[in-house]
């Protein structure tokens, strides 16, 4: 008996803890959904001698036609660049094939994705590049402002510049993703975990507390009475 007490309230103790973590969690879920749903992160500091840094192809959502189908309408991505330079900062988001045949022949740096490593590679050619707000292939572009882009499915580069092609850039970037689903998620976390700090004070309970001592039998008490 004396050891399901124990277990009891080592289980409970566990449950406690882990039901703190998922309160923890929806909180965050929901401080977050209230602050417009965004999951940012950065500012981090970009730096290149070359006139563009893009990244690798963005495969989103496969590129699976029965996908178009979904409503994406409240999934959305945000990017800000600010510059460090003084030069005035183009962001664009457009197809990869047309990323990659704008900054063809030109010095530029791209980053790879390559399972879990990220890799950054340089490219040699021509030092400046045609002003990107020129082109007409962008899904959203900005100049020293803030980028926002209602994801769509397909395949996507990012494409971060000078915004007169010049090489040379040296930006702060922040970048974030809103999530339709954080809200519920949020709610869901917070019962869980209010459910789960209740069975785990109810186990910790069970083992701590003292009940009154059982009853001594007949045979018991006559062993321990004095003899008179």
């Amino acid at each position: 008996m004396r050891i399901a007490k124990v277990l009891s309230a080592f289980v409970g103790v566990l449950v406690v803890i882990g039901s703190l973590g998922v309160l923890g969690a929806g909180a965050v879920a929901l401080s977050v959904d209230h602050a417009d749903g965004y999951l940012t992160a950065g500012p981090v500091r970009i730096t290149a001698d070359s006139a563009a840094v893009v990244s690798g192809g963005l495969d989103l959502f496969g590129n699976y036609p029965a996908v178009d189908r979904l409503d994406f309408d409240r999934v959305g991505a945000r990017i800000e660049a600010d510059s460090r330079n003084g030069k005035a900062v183009f962001v664009g988001i457009g197809p990869v094939d047309d990323v990659n045949r704008y900054v063809a022949g030109v010095r530029h740096a791209s980053v790879e994705f390559f399972g879990d490593e990220v890799v950054v590679v340089g490219h040699d050619g021509t030092s400046r590049i045609p002003p990107p707000a020129d082109e007409s292939f962008w899904a959203a572009e900005a100049t020293d402002e803030q980028l926002t882009w209602r994801i769509e499915n397909g395949r996507w580069a990012m494409a971060l510049l000078n915004a007169d092609g010049t090489p040379g850039i040296d930006v702060d970037l922040t970048a974030g993703a809103r999530v339709p689903f954080v809200r519920p998620i949020g709610i869901a976390f917070l019962v869980a975990g209010l459910v789960g700090l209740a069975v785990g004070v109810a186990l910790t309970y069970l083992g701590v507390r003292t009940g009154p001592s059982p009853a001594a039998t007949p045979s018991e008490a006559r062993e321990e009475s004095p003899v008179g």
